[in-house]
């Protein structure tokens, strides 16, 4: 699909690609402009600032930090985008730590709907960003209504509740739970309802869903992604 982690961390793996280009060869006023003009969103509504120092010689880029407010992309739009990716190494292709957030997210997904999450936060390495998004109640019980009505099920009502989500199809009324697993994250009925899968990785993707919980309030996914493996695969 048109992923929504990929949508998630986007920003920090274009951010890595550029610094890695062209970070040994140019001034920074000239780095924050390109990357301010190849960031998918108007460049005007965008801040980028690069800390550069002496390791720059050593092949190191200290820091980039970008942030914006009411993004719109291809892929969907960021209300607020406060990211600030540190220690590039241009030789290896890495970057030891990152930390950010990302609020009011839109992402249309490849079948056409969008999913609203209410907030990103990332950190960690390249080879591990941490990813939690938090999605209310009212994206999350429609994502599990598009799901069902890929398998022929119309339910009346979809509600979350604590740990669970009851879906009443047909008079019947049966609790599911949201299980991650292999990567992936399921929709679980005790019965009647078939297993739903809500999204899974496949053999060669670099992000796995790790944790989710599920609540009244809407639904908390945590992930990891592996930038190192999505660079590699844009250099190809």
């Amino acid at each position: 699909m048109r992923s929504f982690l990929g949508f998630v961390v986007f920003v920090a793996v274009l951010v890595a690609v550029l610094v890695f280009v062209v970070g040994p060869v140019v001034a920074r006023p000239v780095l924050e402009a390109l990357i301010r003009d190849a960031l998918p969103f108007e460049s005007e509504t965008v801040s980028v600032s690069v800390d550069v120092g002496p390791s720059l010689l050593g092949g190191e880029v200290d820091a980039v930090t970008v942030s914006g407010r009411d993004l719109q992309g291809a892929d969907g739009s960021i209300g607020t985008l406060d990211l600030t990716v540190r220690g590039f190494s241009i030789v290896s292709r890495t970057f030891e730590a990152s930390a950010g957030r990302l609020e009011d997210v839109q992402v249309r997904l490849e079948d056409g709907t969008a999913t609203s999450i209410d907030l990103v936060e990332l950190s960690g390495p390249s080879d591990a960003v941490a990813a939690t998004a938090t999605i209310d109640a009212v994206a999350t019980e429609g994502l599990i209504r598009s799901k069902l009505a890929e398998r022929g099920i119309v339910p009346e009502r979809v509600q979350l509740v604590s740990g669970a989500v009851e879906v009443t199809a047909g008079g019947l009324t049966v609790a599911a739970a949201l299980e991650s697993r292999d990567g992936g994250l399921y929709f679980v009925p005790e019965q009647l309802v078939p297993e739903v899968v809500l999204w899974a990785p496949g053999t060669t993707d670099p992000w796995r869903i790790t944790d989710a919980g599920v609540s009244e309030q809407g639904l908390v996914i945590e992930a990891t992604v592996n930038v190192e493996r999505l660079l590699a695969r844009s250099a190809r």
